[in-house]
C-alpha cells in the first residue's frame, strides 16, 4: 500500500510540474506578467509616403500601481517624437495633440508621473533593416488614488510635435 502512495504522489507531481509549464509557456509571451505590469507596442511605417503609427493596440489593459510601458519602434528614416496624453472618459477629443496630460473637467491622471517628458519618447531613425527604439513608461496610481474597477479611459498616441501631430485614439482600461 506504500508502493502505491508514492506512486500516487509522484504522479502528482509530475502532472502538477506539466500544468505549471504550460501555464508559463502559454503566458510567457505577454512581458511583465508575472508583475503585474503591462508592455505595448507601437511601430512606426512610411505608408503612402509619411511616417505613420502603426502596429499599435486599440486597447491596452493595466492594473493600478503598476506599470504601463509603451515599446516604440520606429522603422522610418527620420527620427520622429510620439507621445501619449488626453486621457479622459469619453472616446471624443477636441486635442489635435498630446500636450494636455489629461481632458474633460475633474478627470484625475491616471498617473503618478504625467509631465510631458515623461510621456514623450524621441526615437531614432531606422538604420537598415533595424528600427529606432525607445519607450514610454509610466506609473499607474494606487488602488486609493484610482477608486472603482475597470476604470475605462480613452487616450491619444501621437506623432510629431506641435499642432502638426498626427492622432489616433486607443483605449485604456484600468483594473484593479
Amino acid at each position: 500500500m506504500a508502493a502505491r502512495g508514492i506512486t500516487l504522489l509522484a504522479g502528482g507531481v509530475v502532472v502538477g510540474a506539466a500544468i505549471g509549464i504550460a501555464v508559463g509557456a502559454v503566458r510567457a509571451d505577454e512581458p511583465g506578467w508575472f508583475t503585474g505590469n503591462t508592455s505595448t507596442g507601437v511601430s512606426l511605417r512610411v505608408v503612402g509616403g509619411a511616417c505613420t503609427l502603426t502596429g499599435k493596440a486599440t486597447e491596452v489593459v493595466v492594473r493600478k500601481n503598476k506599470k504601463l510601458t509603451w515599446e516604440v519602434k520606429n522603422f522610418c528614416g527620420q527620427a520622429q517624437t510620439v507621445s501619449v496624453g488626453n486621457f479622459r472618459r469619453s472616446a471624443q477629443t477636441g486635442n489635435g495633440n498630446c500636450a494636455a496630460a489629461t481632458e474633460g473637467e475633474g478627470i484625475p491622471s491616471p498617473f503618478q508621473q504625467d509631465s510631458p517628458d515623461r510621456r514623450t519618447a524621441a526615437v531614432d531613425a531606422a538604420s537598415g533593416n533595424d528600427p529606432g527604439k525607445d519607450k514610454i513608461q509610466l506609473m499607474l496610481k494606487s488602488e486609493n488614488d484610482l477608486p472603482g474597477d475597470q476604470e475605462p479611459y480613452y487616450f491619444s498616441l501621437c506623432l510629431g510635435v506641435g499642432q502638426e501631430q498626427k492622432v489616433v485614439d486607443p483605449r485604456l482600461v484600468i483594473e484593479r
